[in-house]
Formats: structure tokens, sequence, C-alpha cells
């Protein structure tokens, strides 16, 4: 957060942030179910396309508080998840766990 931010600027981003959390988190939770169906080989159409649209989602929400690096890995997964298979499920599964990473990250949780 630029440090000539006004105080109260950054309690409404953690507010923000606040309010979204629990549904970012869950955006991520579908991920991660879709890459676990991908690596037993049973992720289906629609699990997967409900997976992209959620990987499309978070690449915008996360961009809002300035994580462009989570809002990359969510649109990468996107990409991934409008092929009809997933050719690398480890890939998916990889990149999934990175963005649970990077938004772990995110100060306005504090």
């Amino acid at each position: 957060m630029p440090a000539d931010e006004p105080e109260d600027e950054q309690a409404e981003l953690r507010a923000i942030w606040e309010e979204h959390r629990a549904a970012t988190l869950a955006r991520v939770a579908a991920l991660e179910r879709a890459a676990n169906l991908a690596a037993e080989g049973k992720l289906e159409a629609a699990d997967r396309e409900f997976a992209r649209r959620e990987a499309h989602t978070l690449a915008g929400a996360v961009a809002f508080f300035g994580y462009l690096n989570a809002s990359r890995m969510a649109a990468d997964l996107e990409r991934i998840l409008e092929e009809r298979a997933v050719s690398d499920p480890e890939r998916l599964r990889d990149l999934v766990t990175k963005l649970r990473g990077a938004l772990s990250g995110l100060p306005y949780t504090l």
C-alpha cells in the first residue's frame, strides 16, 4: 500500500477485503476440487466449466486488491480450464496451490 494513501482508504480496503475474503477463498477451494478431480481423471465438463468461471471471477477480484501475480495465475487457470481436457493435472494443482499462497499474503486481512 502506498505510504501517501490516507488511513481511511486503507481501512476501507481492509473492510472490502473482509467482506469478500470468504467468497474468494471458496473460489480457490472450488479450483482445488477441480484440480483434484482432474488428477483422478474425473473432471467432468460441468465441473470444469464451473471452475473456469470461478477462475475468471478470481482474476478480476484479486486484481482489485492489487495482486496482479495472483490475478495472472487465476487467468492462467481459466485458460487451462477452457480446454476440453486438462492435459497436465499436476500443473493445475501446482498453480492452484501457488494461487492460494499468493492470496494468503493480502495485507487487507490484518
